[in-house]
């Protein structure tokens, strides 16, 4: 895979003495894309016709362009209070191919040389956001905000070529998200603590997700209906001398709506796998993956000097919990990780003006292994009635680490 991009970014920001400001800017990027397919599927004796082992060869890629103005004009109406909106234009374009070569000759009418599909992408947009804030202090504010956002669609290069397929039935929609929030933002007794809470309310429409088919050996992205989240998260920071005491914690509800997906390798009717032609199930109401209900952590650090010519310690750990949820993209019942705890912790010595130091790091000192993702594997399983097998991603164990740095 090669992937290239080069962007530019122009901002513009007034400073105005009276009550009006305002902040303008164009944005500007080109990217290309390459990506090579070489598949080891099933062991057989090398080809006579391509001289290796591989099952079958694809190319893939795109070239795009994006483009994009925004403007935001904000307004102190009193000493108190603060209106800001604006919006922002985007065009995104792409244009991406797909092509076949030749296959091992065991499997070249599965897998047909001399395919190829070209897609041209065109969309624009326009995202407006608005801001209401309210400062009774200098040490304390409050806001509710309205935003709209945009990702545009695309196409799947690397879905299953046949000579029936075509560029529609690889094309997948923008997705925009709309919804709002209210926060507080605080610093209190007297600069010692601050304090961040939000609630958010949003609804990501035509929302993009993955699936992995196992049958067709593709990776693709498809539309859901809506995915609607909403929450209430909150952080602080607590400082006293040379001790910090930290914490942050989320709840986050998220649910799919209206939305018709891929069944899981080996999914039956009896488990839901009733539509489509047996091809796909209903996800309405039902939490995505990777999305815990709940996640908090609680850390702490304490920096001791050792002597007056400036030498310090350094100690700091941090607790993080994480709530239970689905691993795969088809929710397989089986694909769930528990709910867990990590521990890391560090222990730093500094020089003289911190010119040098030298610390022992932990990472996952209670070596949770935790699943994040998994795939069906093909052709293992994936019958109805029998489960396919799956390839997992799992986040490192405990780590250990010994770190020196010098400041010149």
């Amino acid at each position: 895979a090669d992937y290239r991009q080069t962007s530019e970014e122009l901002r513009f920001q007034s400073k105005w003495d009276g009550p009006i400001n305002m902040l303008f800017g164009l944005f500007a990027s080109s990217n290309k894309f390459i990506f090579n397919t070489d598949a080891y599927i099933f062991p057989v004796p090398i080809s006579p016709v391509t001289n290796t082992y591989t099952t079958f060869k694809r190319d893939n890629g795109f070239s795009g362009s994006s483009m994009s103005a925004f403007a935001e004009v904000t307004a102190n109406l009193t000493d108190t209070i603060e209106l800001a909106g604006g919006a922002r234009w985007s065009y995104e374009a792409r244009n991406s191919y797909q092509a076949s070569l030749p296959a091992h000759v065991a499997f070249a009418s599965a897998f047909p040389a001399g395919l190829r599909l070209d897609d041209r992408y065109r969309e624009t947009d326009l995202s407006p956001q608005v801001t209401l804030r309210y400062k009774p202090s200098r040490d304390l504010t409050f806001y509710a905000a309205y935003k709209e956002g945009f990702k545009s669609g695309g196409f799947n290069i690397s879905q299953t070529l046949t000579p029936a397929a075509t560029e529609a039935a690889g094309e997948y929609g923008a997705e925009r998200a709309r919804g709002g929030e209210v926060g507080a933002r605080a610093i209190l007794m007297g600069g010692a603590l601050s304090h961040n809470a939000t609630a958010y309310y949003y609804d990501y429409l035509d929302l993009q997700v993955q699936n992995f088919d196992p049958v067709t050996i593709g990776q693709v992205v498809a539309n859901a209906g809506t995915l609607r989240v909403k929450g209430i998260e909150g952080d602080f920071t607590w400082r006293s001398g040379g001790f910090s005491l930290r914490g942050a914690a989320a709840f986050n509800d998220a649910k799919y709506h209206d939305y018709i997906g891929q069944c899981y390798g080996g999914q039956t009717a009896a488990q839901g796998c009733t539509l489509v032609s047996g091809t796909s199930q209903d996800y309405d109401g039902r939490t995505p993956p990777k999305a815990p209900r709940f996640a908090g952590r609680i850390g702490a650090s304490y920096d001791m000097p050792l002597s007056d010519s400036g030498w310090s310690v350094a100690l700091s750990s941090d607790l993080s919990y994480t709530g239970k949820y689905n691993f795969t993209d088809t929710l397989r019942p089986d694909g769930v990780q528990k709910a867990y705890t990590k521990i890391d912790a560090a222990l730093r010595l500094n020089g003289p003006d911190d010119r040098w130091t030298i610390g022992l790091i932990g990472r996952n000192l209670t070596d949770k292994l935790v699943v994040t993702a998994a795939n069906d594997i093909p052709f293992a399983g994936g019958t109805p009635g029998v489960l396919a097998d799956m390839s997992a991603f799992v986040d490192n164990p405990r780590e250990i680490f010994v770190e020196v740095g010098f400041k010149f």
